[in-house]
C-alpha cells in the first residue's frame, strides 16, 4: 500500500493506492478521540474519503495497519 500527503494552507489531502489498483482519496484531518469515561487521546490522525475506487467498501483511513508507527491509532491511544 502507498499512503502519499499533499496539504496546502489548512488543507489536507491523502491518496491511498493498493496492491489491486483500488484507491481511496480524501480529506486528512487531526481530531480529539473520546472514549467515554476511559477519556480521551488528542491528535487522532483519520481521512474521509471523497473518492473511493475500491474492490471493497471503503470510506476513508483509520489507521490500524500502521504498525504502530506515527498515524496508527494504537499508537494514539496508547495500546498495547
Amino acid at each position: 500500500m502507498y499512503l502519499g500527503f499533499r496539504c496546502r494552507s489548512d488543507q489536507c489531502l491523502y491518496q491511498a493506492n493498493y496492491s489491486d489498483v483500488s484507491f481511496n482519496v480524501g480529506d486528512f484531518v487531526t481530531k480529539t478521540l473520546s472514549l467515554g469515561r476511559s477519556g480521551s487521546a488528542s491528535k487522532i490522525t483519520l481521512g474521509c474519503g471523497h473518492d473511493n475506487e475500491c474492490l471493497f467498501v471503503s470510506a476513508g483511513i483509520l489507521g490500524f495497519g500502521f504498525g504502530g508507527g506515527m498515524l496508527s491509532l494504537i499508537s494514539h491511544i496508547r495500546a498495547s
